[in-house]
């Protein structure tokens, strides 16, 4: 499975997919330079859950999907960031 082609639900980045959403927040560090907002890359603080929810959801990290109030919970943040750097340093090497 290719994470970066996983489909996002609603986002802030209006991204259809990880791929998609993460070279969003990269174009937002090339074009907003000193006044990119790591904490806020899309006006809400929430992002990084945003790219939780699907990996979760498609069994590639572990967590649970609150199906009742939405989001995610019971994830490792660690395990979610080397899926996801293994993924993007992936696509990089077929540049």
């Amino acid at each position: 499975m290719n994470v970066l082609q996983i489909k996002m639900q609603k986002n802030d980045a209006n991204a259809k997919t990880i791929g998609e959403y993460v070279a969003k927040l990269a174009i937002n560090v090339i074009v907003e330079t000193e006044g990119f907002s790591g904490k806020r890359p899309f006006g809400n603080s929430g992002w990084y859950l945003e790219l939780a929810e699907p990996l979760v959801r498609e069994g590639v990290v572990k967590g649970e999907i609150d199906e009742e109030w939405g989001g995610v919970d019971g994830y490792d943040y660690k395990e979610i960031d080397a899926v996801l750097t293994k993924a993007v340093m992936e696509a990089l090497t077929e540049c």
